[in-house]
């Protein structure tokens, strides 16, 4: 999955170059791992603005990647942490 594609308004964007589309051409992983990255990914419900650490919707991340308030934006995912110091079983 990659952490910065976002579908905004029916067109995949990258988070991390904004407005571009995300394409090989732009991917910031390399033409290789992009196609690995875009046959895995996920669609994320929070986003992270960088450098700040706010976790918001789409629709502010887009916002704010166009006001400036961003540098990038990456997807909020769970990685599997264990909750109150238990282990998955």
């Amino acid at each position: 999955m990659c952490m910065f594609r976002l579908k905004h308004n029916g067109e995949y964007v990258c988070g991390k170059r904004y407005p571009l589309k995300c394409s090989p051409t732009i991917c910031p992983f390399g033409r290789e791992l992009h196609r690995i990255l875009v046959k895995t990914d996920f669609k994320a419900e929070a986003f992270w603005l960088m450098p700040g650490r706010h976790l918001v919707s789409l629709e502010e991340a887009i916002e704010a990647l166009q006001s400036g308030e961003a540098d990038y934006v990456v997807k909020s995912f769970s990685i599997g942490v264990a909750r109150n110091g238990k282990g998955k079983h």
